[in-house]
């Protein structure tokens, strides 16, 4: 299908979309409140729920990371919490996991403890 030339298709430059939240775009165009919810909670994107966020953001968040571009992006084998791990042996600090800070304070030259 050719576009139109005198039709922008950058989701920033619709009025429409920059009004509405995603939500609300999703509701306007057809679905219902239990189909958002249910892709709201499967989706991962949260973030674009929350109601100040513009519709616009979300499809041109979906152009930039389109799968198309896919053979353009890297991955890290085996995750990038291993990428963490390996920081995390290079740097050797101490680190504990499900502990509760009580307090922190500067010790000599700007060291936490």
């Amino acid at each position: 299908k050719e576009k139109n030339p005198n039709v922008s298709h950058n989701p920033l430059e619709s009025e429409e979309m920059r009004k509405l939240n995603l939500v609300q775009f999703m509701l306007k165009y057809g679905a219902t409140k239990d189909q958002v919810d249910d892709w709201i909670a499967h989706s991962g994107y949260d973030v674009f729920t929350y109601p100040k966020v513009a519709a616009s953001i979300f499809f041109h968040e979906g152009e930039l990371y389109d799968s198309e571009l896919d053979c353009d992006q890297s991955y890290v084998k085996d995750g990038f919490e291993s990428v963490v791990h390996k920081l995390l042996t290079k740097s050797q600090v101490k680190v504990q996991l499900d502990a509760n800070v009580t307090a922190v304070k500067k010790v000599g030259s700007g060291d936490v403890d």
